[in-house]
């Protein structure tokens, strides 16, 4: 990068901890998923059956029909402040280099639970309707924080709305390794630009792909 005439400083964004944004995460994606539900049901007039859901979605939105408005709230108020602390960010620096995740690319597969697991959750939560297990479970907890470790660098983003990009600029046994940019609040227009020269520098269109 500083070959390249960009100048580097090591600098992080006031974002909120890991565990903070980790929690509030999943209350919005399991809100936002059972919002859908309630959204099919409204504008179809049916009842959603959960054999048309993988048990993993159907699972989000039991725990979403379970979340409180203030629970809710709260997250939105940590999204808000996600936003806050990017915008002060961005007002001194043009870009933020991370990684995209913690570790190298997962196995396929690697992140869903296993068919057993599954046959399981389908049967708790769809035909018995034991949603109750779902609630304040330690063992799901701690499940969804290993899951939300995978997407820790871009969560805090996904939060701030900031356009950010991933970019192949390494590889490690044979698969691609993604370096995240972001910008500020409508300059796309910078990540372009970076990316354009990042590709002549270290070009990754040409690099043979696994088959």
């Amino acid at each position: 990068m500083q070959d390249a005439g960009h100048e580097l400083e090591e600098a992080t964004p006031d974002f909120a901890p890991p565990e903070q944004l980790n929690r509030a995460a999943r209350v919005i994606v399991m809100g936002e998923t059972a919002k859908l539900f309630y959204q099919y049901q409204y504008e179809t007039g049916q009842k959603l059956p959960h054999r048309l859901l993988e048990p993993t979605t159907w699972a989000m939105i039991v725990q979403g029909r379970q979340i409180s408005a203030g629970e809710m709230a709260w997250a939105r108020d940590v999204m808000l402040a996600q936003e806050r602390a990017a915008k002060a960010f961005f007002m001194r620096y043009d870009a933020l280099m991370t990684p995209v995740c913690p570790r190298t690319t997962p196995k396929i597969g690697e992140m869903m639970p296993p068919p057993a697991a599954q046959k399981a959750m389908r049967l708790l939560f769809g035909t018995l309707r034991l949603g109750f297990l779902l609630k304040n479970n330690p063992f799901l907890e701690k499940e969804a924080a290993a899951a939300l470790q995978y997407v820790g660098y871009t969560s805090p983003l996904n939060m701030s709305g900031n356009p950010a990009m991933s970019v192949p600029l390494y590889r490690h046994n044979g698969l691609p390794v993604g370096t995240q940019f972001a910008a500020a609040h409508g300059r796309e227009d910078t990540l372009l630009r970076l990316a354009a020269q990042l590709e002549q520098i270290q070009p990754w269109a040409e690099i043979p792909q696994l088959v």
